[in-house]
C-alpha cells in the first residue's frame, strides 16, 4: 500500500512537472520577437521576463483556465486566456501592438524594410489606431474624412453625380498619388474611378503615407507619394466590433468586423453596408449628394505554419449603386422636365495572396500575388460608358540582415487590362499595359547618429519602355529628441484616360492615346526636421517642418481636337509642372488633453508654353487645430477647425477661402460607446459662394468642387466591441 502512494504521489509530481507554457511574445507588425517582455498571472502568483527571442516559460501551473497579462515599454498591454492541459507543454503565440501614442516606435512596412519611423532615412507618417477610430465615428463608410485632415493631403470632391473624392499629396493632383492595400497596389486603372468610397475604415489597424516620389517603392503612379492601408490581422483573443450610424443627411451605415485566431488558423472578416439618401441642400433641384448604396463582404483566412511562416489569402467583393443629377429624377424617373439623370453600377472583386518566410537573423522572404475585377458602368441621357478592367501584382523579396544593413531586393509585374463595352461606346477603346520591375534597397547605419537609404528600380513597361529609377535619403540624428531628413528620388505614370481626366468626364467623347504621347515623369526632394521631448512624466510635445519640391516633365492634358467637335485628345503639355511649399506640425499632450496644429503652404504651378498659371484646386495655405480631452476608457471629446485659402480654378479665377468647425463627444462603456459628431457646425458650403449647376439643366454643366457640399452634418452612432 505504502509503494502504490509512494508511486501516485511520484507520477503526480511528473505531471505538474510537465504543466508548462511556452510563450512566444511578438511585434504584430512585423511577427518580430519582443524582447524582455513580462508575463503576469496574478490569480497564480506568476510573473516572468521573456528572453532576448521573446519567449517565456511558465512553470508549476495549474490545470485549467489561466489569464495572462503580456506587457513591453512601447506596446500595448494585452490581456489573454490559455487552456492549460494536464502532462503536456503548451506553446502559444501573442502578438503585442506598438503602442500608437508612441507612433516614432512603430514599425511600419510600407518601405519594405520592417524598421521603426524613428530609425527610417525616409519620412513616413503614420495616421495611428486612435484617430482611425476618431474617425469611424464621423465618416464609418470610407476612408475621405480620415485622410482629408492628414497634414499635407487634401481630399478633393471631383463630382457632385458620384460623391468620387481623390487624394492630392503636396498640391500636385490625385491621379500622382498611389493607393495600396497591405503593400498591394489594387486601385489603378479604370477601378480607380471611386477607389476612396470604397474603402472602410473599421478594419484598419493603421494607415502610412509617404510623401514625395516613391515609384521607385512600388512602380508607377507614385509621383506625389503613396498610402498604404495596413489592416489588421487575427489575436489569440477573438475580438469583434459592431457599428450602426445615422445621420440627418440620409446617412446610413452599418458595420461588422470580426478578428481571432485558433492555434495555426487565424480569420478577419469585415462587412459593411452603407447607403447614402440624395440631398439638394441648396434647393436647386439637382442633388448635391448622390443616392448611393454600397456593400462589402472581406474575409481574410491565415494559416500559421510556425512561428516564422504565414500564409494569408484575403477575398473581397464590392458592389456599388451611385445616382445623381436632377432629384426628381433620381427619386422618381426621368421625364420631359426632368432628364436628367447620371447611373454609376460597378463591382469590385479581388484576392490577395500572401505567404511569409522568416528565417535567422532577421531575414524575410516574401511572395504576394493579388488579381483584381472591377466592372462599372455610367449613363447619361446623351451617352454611356462602361467596361472590365483587370489588375494583378505579383511579388517576391527577400530582406537581408547583414551588419549594419537591411538589403531587400526583389521582382515584381503588374499588368492592368481594361477591355471597354463596345456596344455602348467605341471610344477611346481597350487597352492591355504590363510592367516588369526588379529593385535594390539598402539601408546602412552607418554611426548610431547617421543612417543612409539608396534605392534603385527599373522598370520595363510594354508600351513606353525603360524607366530607370534610383532613390536616396539621409538620416541625421543630432540628439536623441533632434533629427533630420533629406531624400529624393525620380518617378513616372504610364497616361491613360482614367488616371488624366477627372471622375465626371464624358470618357466616351476621348480619342485613343497616341503613339507619340510620352509617359509623365518627375523628381523630386523632402527635407524635414523633427523635435521631441518630455517635461516630467505627463507633458510632452513635438514639432516637425518639412520642406518639399517635385518637378513634373510631360504631363497629359486633354484637348480639345481640332477637326472632330466635343472630342478630345490627350497631348503631352509644352512644359513642366513645379510644387514647392512646407509642411509644420505641432502637437502637444499634458494628461487627459491633447493638442495639433498643422499648417501647410503650398506654390503650385503648372509652367505651360511660356506661361506660369497655378494649378486649379489647390489651396495655398491650409491650417488644421484640434483639441482632444479623453479619459482612457470612459469619455472622449474634441473640437477641430480647419481652414482652407483662397484657391485657383481651370479658368484662372480665384475663389474665396473657407474655414469650418466640428465637434465630437463619445462615451464608452464596458462593451459599447455611444457617439455624437456635428461636422462643418458653422454650415460652410459652396452652393453658398456661386451656383454648383449651370444650364442648360437638361445638359448640364457641374462647377468645379473646392469647397465642402454637405454643409452642417449631425450624426450618432453606436458601437459594440467583444
Amino acid at each position: 500500500m505504502k509503494c502504490f502512494l509512494m508511486l501516485l504521489l511520484l507520477s503526480s509530481q511528473v505531471a505538474i512537472a510537465q504543466q508548462k507554457l511556452v510563450v512566444h511574445v511578438l511585434n504584430d507588425d512585423t511577427q518580430q520577437p519582443v524582447p524582455n517582455a513580462t508575463i503576469i498571472s496574478s490569480a497564480s502568483n506568476i510573473s516572468i521576463t521573456c528572453n532576448n527571442q521573446g519567449v517565456g516559460i511558465l512553470t508549476g501551473i495549474p490545470i485549467g483556465k489561466l489569464l495572462l497579462h503580456i506587457s513591453s515599454v512601447g506596446y500595448e498591454t494585452k490581456s489573454t486566456t490559455v487552456n492549460i492541459h494536464p502532462n503536456q507543454i503548451d506553446t502559444i503565440n501573442v502578438d503585442l501592438d506598438p503602442e500608437e501614442q508612441a507612433l516614432q516606435d512603430v514599425i511600419v512596412s510600407s518601405t519594405r524594410n520592417n524598421s521603426y519611423i524613428k530609425d527610417l532615412p525616409v519620412r513616413v507618417e503614420v495616421i495611428g489606431a486612435d484617430d482611425i477610430n476618431e474617425k469611424i465615428g464621423s465618416t464609418p463608410a470610407n476612408v475621405s474624412e480620415l485622410l482629408g485632415e492628414a497634414s499635407g493631403l487634401q481630399v478633393l470632391p471631383t463630382s457632385t453625380t458620384t460623391g468620387n473624392m481623390s487624394v492630392r499629396i503636396q498640391g500636385l493632383e490625385g491621379r500622382y498619388t498611389q493607393l495600396l492595400q497591405d503593400g498591394f497596389p489594387m486601385y489603378g486603372g479604370f477601378s480607380g474611378g471611386l477607389s476612396l468610397l470604397q474603402i472602410p475604415p473599421l478594419n484598419l489597424k493603421r494607415v502610412e503615407i509617404i510623401k514625395g516620389a516613391s515609384s521607385a517603392l512600388y512602380g508607377g503612379d507614385a509621383i506625389a507619394g503613396l498610402v498604404n492601408f495596413v489592416t489588421k490581422t487575427p489575436e489569440a483573443t477573438p475580438h469583434f466590433d459592431f457599428l450602426m450610424n445615422q445621420s440627418q443627411r440620409g446617412a446610413t451605415d452599418i458595420s461588422s468586423f470580426y478578428s481571432g485566431r485558433e492555434n495555426k488558423l487565424g480569420i478577419t472578416l469585415l462587412a459593411t453596408y452603407d447607403r447614402q439618401s440624395a440631398n439638394d441642400i441648396n434647393r436647386d433641384g439637382f442633388a448635391d449628394l448622390p443616392e448611393s448604396e454600397t456593400v462589402t463582404f472581406n474575409p481574410k483566412m491565415f494559416y500559421y505554419f510556425n512561428d516564422s511562416t504565414i500564409v494569408s489569402l484575403s477575398v473581397n467583393a464590392t458592389s456599388d449603386n451611385r445616382a445623381g443629377g436632377d432629384i426628381f429624377a433620381i427619386q422618381n424617373r426621368p421625364n420631359v422636365a426632368h432628364p436628367y439623370l447620371e447611373q454609376n453600377k460597378s463591382q469590385r472583386n479581388y484576392y490577395q495572396l500572401s505567404f511569409t518566410k522568416q528565417f535567422h537573423h532577421g531575414n524575410v522572404l516574401t511572395l504576394k500575388n493579388s488579381l483584381s475585377y472591377y466592372n462599372r458602368t455610367i449613363t447619361l441621357p446623351d451617352y454611356a460608358f462602361g467596361g472590365k478592367d483587370w489588375n494583378s501584382y505579383s511579388e517576391a523579396s527577400y530582406l537581408l540582415n547583414w551588419g549594419n544593413h537591411k538589403t531587400v531586393v526583389g521582382l515584381n509585374f503588374t499588368t492592368d487590362d481594361f477591355i471597354q463595352n463596345k456596344d455602348l461606346s467605341t471610344m477611346p477603346g481597350s487597352y492591355s499595359f504590363n510592367t516588369l520591375g526588379a529593385f535594390i534597397q539598402d539601408d546602412w547605419e552607418l554611426t548610431d547618429k547617421l543612417h543612409s537609404e539608396i534605392g534603385f528600380r527599373a522598370d520595363k513597361q510594354n508600351e513606353f519602355g525603360y524607366f530607370p529609377l534610383p532613390r536616396v535619403a539621409l538620416l541625421y540624428k543630432i540628439s536623441p529628441d533632434f533629427y533630420a531628413r533629406i531624400g529624393g528620388g525620380m518617378g513616372y505614370q504610364i497616361p491613360t484616360v482614367f488616371n488624366i481626366l477627372p471622375d465626371q468626364s464624358d470618357f466616351s467623347h476621348v480619342l485613343p492615346i497616341g503613339n507619340a504621347i510620352k509617359s509623365t515623369q518627375s523628381k523630386g526632394v523632402n527635407l524635414d526636421f523633427n523635435y521631441s521631448t518630455k517635461l516630467g512624466d505627463d507633458i510632452s510635445f513635438t514639432y516637425n517642418q518639412n520642406f518639399f519640391l517635385t518637378h513634373i516633365s510631360n504631363p497629359v492634358f486633354p484637348q480639345p481636337d481640332s477637326l472632330k467637335k466635343g472630342v478630345y485628345d490627350l497631348i503631352n503639355a509644352g512644359g513642366t509642372e513645379l510644387a514647392k511649399g512646407l509642411e509644420s506640425n505641432f502637437k502637444f499632450d499634458m494628461d487627459n488633453w491633447e493638442f495639433v496644429a498643422d499648417y501647410t503652404y503650398t506654390n503650385a504651378k503648372n509652367r505651360f508654353d511660356n506661361n506660369s498659371q497655378p494649378v486649379p484646386l489647390n489651396p495655398i495655405h491650409k491650417i488644421l487645430l484640434t483639441l482632444v480631452y479623453e479619459k482612457e476608457g470612459h469619455f472622449r471629446a474634441g473640437i477641430e477647425g480647419y481652414y482652407s485659402g483662397a484657391q485657383y480654378l481651370s479658368d484662372g479665377s480665384r475663389t474665396r477661402d473657407y474655414s469650418t468647425v466640428d465637434l465630437v463627444a463619445e462615451k464608452m462603456f464596458k462593451h459599447f460607446s455611444i457617439i455624437a459628431n456635428i461636422e462643418n457646425i458653422a454650415d460652410t458650403r459652396q452652393s453658398r459662394f456661386g451656383p454648383l449647376v449651370n444650364p442648360p439643366y437638361n445638359n448640364p454643366t457641374i462647377s468645379e468642387i473646392y469647397a465642402p457640399l454637405a454643409g452642417r452634418v449631425a450624426n450618432l452612432e453606436i458601437r459594440f466591441q467583444l
